[in-house]
């Protein structure tokens, strides 16, 4: 995925800000995908274009799961099926969807930490 070379394939040390220097104190968006579904490499795009509308990449601490590296945290968290989002904020989920996602759902769901 393209988020790999930004962002940590795993939750070991997820408080830490990423590298484009978004805020400890951002909700964090943990997107659990499988690199052989089609609609985890949609929702891939679908969030990147969503962040960047308005300058709203730096919203969330993204952290992509990738199933094939990382089942443990598929089973922590419950997810069935990719793709899944989970929204989280000190410790407390906020927010889950499992399953494909339209860009307007995708939307809905982030709006409240949108500009």
């Amino acid at each position: 995925m393209a988020h790999d070379l930004y962002y940590q394939d795993a939750l070991d040390g997820v408080l830490a800000p990423v590298a484009t220097g978004t805020s400890v104190h951002a909700p964090l968006l943990i997107f659990f995908y499988s690199a052989r579904c089609g609609p985890s490499r949609q929702l891939d795009g679908y969030i990147a274009h969503a962040l960047q509308r308005r300058g709203n990449h730096q919203a969330f601490r993204v952290r992509p799961v990738a199933m094939e590296r990382r089942p443990d945290l598929f089973d922590r968290f419950g997810i069935e099926h990719a793709p899944a989002i989970v929204i989280m904020h000190d410790g407390v989920e906020l927010a889950r969807h499992e399953g494909a996602m339209r860009p307007r759902e995708l939307q809905a769901m982030l709006d409240p930490w949108l500009m």
